[in-house]
């Protein structure tokens, strides 16, 4: 998660908290947060709920496809803490090879993915700072990702003002514009793919991201649209 401070755009008021503080940029993953957090769970558990959820209901920001960096600080020893799980390129894809694409093909499509690091770095705050199960972090992504949850206005935006390029893709137009249409003001959204990939990574681990069948299905898509992606790519890749 970044943060931007722009005092001379935004103003707000100042929040304090012994027990903790949950913020984040859809108020299902900051549930999901506090719900961990009253579960007994740690600020790594929460972070871990909150960026998983977060994947769900503000897919044009976050998800199991992107990058994880993390600055932790442990109140008990007054330690900060970085993990870094940002892409790793494919073996298969060299700098000349890049080069050689066109513009858009650098920055749209199989070409340009890079091997995610979200679930790796997840899953290394989780066994360094984390409580509780790992499955029990996934249950709120899982849920909302199944029974679905209303989108609010700056989603609806972000949904029109990516119209164009998500609907290129077949399967995320099914996804995120049924009928061919940019969704309404407090439209249900449900992803039923999405819910059954976090059920496999609730229940084998999130290392079942990187081995198995999530991991073949990443490799083939990629095959089939011209990536380098291959499955060595994805067991190689560590966050450190």
């Amino acid at each position: 998660m970044v943060f931007f401070l722009c005092p001379s755009l935004f103003s707000a008021q100042k929040a304090e908290s012994s027990g903790g503080v949950v913020v984040s940029g859809s108020p299902q993953s900051t549930e999901a947060g506090i719900r961990i957090l009253k579960a007994g769970g740690t600020a790594a558990d929460a972070a871990v709920a909150v960026s998983l959820t977060l994947g769900v209901t503000e897919p044009f920001n976050s998800g199991l496809g992107g990058k994880l960096v993390v600055l932790y600080y442990d109140a008990s020893n007054g330690k900060i803490s970085y993990i870094d799980a940002i892409e790793s390129a494919p073996a298969g894809m060299s700098v000349e090879a890049m080069r050689a694409l066109p513009s858009a093909d650098r920055s749209r499509g199989w070409h340009s993915v890079a091997v995610p690091g979200c679930a790796a770095g997840l899953e290394l705050m989780h066994r360094k700072w984390g409580k509780l199960s790992w499955r029990e972090l996934v249950k709120p992504a899982i849920g909302y990702a199944r029974d679905g949850f209303p989108l609010a206005n700056k989603q609806i935006v972000e949904f029109g003002n990516k119209f164009d390029l998500v609907t290129k893709d077949p399967e995320a137009a099914r996804i995120y514009y049924p009928g061919g249409k940019v969704p309404s003001n407090n439209a249900i959204l449900k992803n039923s793919d999405l819910a059954k990939t976090m059920e496999t990574m609730g229940e084998k681990g999130p290392k079942s991201f990187y081995e198995g069948e999530i991991a073949d299905k990443l490799v083939a898509a990629s095959k089939k649209g011209g990536g380098a992606f291959a499955k060595e790519d994805f067991k190689n890749y560590r966050a450190r």
